[in-house]
């Protein structure tokens, strides 16, 4: 009897299992999604990181960008730099940036290096020489790389989108808005006698900075100019030409710079004690057409009138955001973006607003770079790209 049993047995346990595969199994419970986490708020409204894991391929590699500008030497060329690299970082991508020192041959080597060896996905490109970066444009987007150009506008139709401040007046408020700072002095009866410090004759930026500002003079008969050698945006320099300047002509109580040589402007008049605050005698009516903590030390302690807001932040901003926009979720973007200015004075340096930041960019925590909130343009149709869009529009 025992030797049935055990064979007996053994069939019994392999139909159970036969039968138990055959059946249907219940469904394994569903999991909880995770919550998305609530978004970070800063003080003026905008989100701290809505990137947040956005720079990532489906095959779960980062998004490559790079990014090279004129130079670093400056505190305004340091924030354009390091502002893009938070932005990119916090989307998760993969980054790098070439500083070429003002040297063009360089900058275009960069580029060049770029596409025969570690192609990005997308270049963040601010020229040295304008109509140098053409042809290095073109072979980009030959190589199916994205360019977005900001600030110093190239001119080649390969390019993606090229972002910028209008300072020529002609599509949004530029450097106008500082013109109209002198005129509103006219208007009360001033007499003003403006030394304009130019850039570059060379570059189109400085003309267009040059053509505003004279468009919001309006040809007022109470103003009159009178225009200096280039600069070439530099600091030393300026100090220079200020300094002859307002010694070979002490009539001259105005002031304007178009951009890179401010803070040297402001020095030259310190210079020859002619800095000093509206109530003291000898005050120049100075505004600047850039913003950098110099600039806005002056204006605080009474020396400077106002600033134009030619910030990088918005500009910077801008250019991560269309990068994401169009590589990551393959959105169409606009050529030209033109960005507004504002004029900042000592009343609204507080609270003045661009794209909903402050447009006076020192009041911010210099060096804490990921602090500074993402900036919001949808008032341009520019929406801010999220991981949720990426799940919309491509699907995972």
């Amino acid at each position: 009897m025992k030797k049935f049993i055990i064979p007996l047995l053994t069939v019994a346990v392999v139909a159970s299992i036969i039968f138990a595969g055959c059946a249907k199994q219940a469904p394994a419970p569903a999991p909880t999604p995770e919550p998305a986490p609530e978004p970070v708020m800063t003080e003026w409204g905008l989100e701290l990181n809505p990137y947040a894991g956005l720079a990532i391929k489906p095959d779960g590699s980062p998004y490559f960008i790079a990014h090279t500008q004129c130079f670093s030497g400056c505190e305004w060329m340091v924030v354009s730099d390091k502002i893009t690299r938070s932005l990119c970082e916090r989307a998760g991508a993969e980054f790098t940036f070439f500083d070429p020192d003002f040297d063009t041959q360089l900058q275009v080597d960069f580029v060049e290096d770029l596409i025969a060896t570690n192609p990005p996905d997308a270049l963040i490109l601010q020229p040295i020489e304008e109509p140098m970066m053409v042809p290095v444009c073109d072979a980009a987007a030959a190589a199916g790389i994205p360019v977005f150009n900001w600030d110093l506008i190239i001119p080649a139709d390969s390019i993606t989108s090229k972002i910028y401040h209008d300072f020529d007046g002609a599509e949004v408020p530029g450097s106008d808005v500082v013109g109209g700072y002198f005129y509103d002095l006219a208007e009360q009866g001033v007499e003003v006698n403006i030394f304009e410090v130019w850039g570059n004759r060379s570059v189109q930026s400085s003309q267009d900075r040059h053509t505003g500002f004279h468009l919001g003079l309006k040809n007022h008969p109470n103003i009159t100019v009178l225009e200096s050698s280039d600069c070439n945006w530099t600091d030393e320099i300026a100090a220079s030409l200020v300094m002859d300047a307002f010694t070979a002509h002490p009539e001259l109580n105005g002031l304007f710079v178009h951009g890179g040589g401010s803070t040297g402007a402001v020095e030259g008049l310190r210079s020859i004690g002619r800095l000093v605050t509206p109530s003291e005698p000898g005050h120049v009516f100075a505004v600047t057409n850039d913003t950098d903590s110099v600039v806005v030390g002056a204006m605080d302690d009474g020396f400077l009138d106002a600033i134009g807001s030619h910030i990088p932040w918005d500009l910077c901003d801008t250019a991560v955001k269309l990068a994401l926009l169009n590589v990551v979720i393959g959105e169409p973007v606009p050529k030209n973006v033109p960005l507004p200015m504002t004029l900042i004075t000592p009343e609204n340096a507080d609270t003045v607003l661009q794209l909903g930041g402050l447009a006076c960019y020192p009041r911010m925590p210099m060096g804490e770079w990921d602090t500074w909130p993402v900036l919001d343009s949808s008032d341009m149709g520019i929406p801010t790209p999220t991981v949720a869009m990426r799940k919309e529009k491509v699907g995972y």
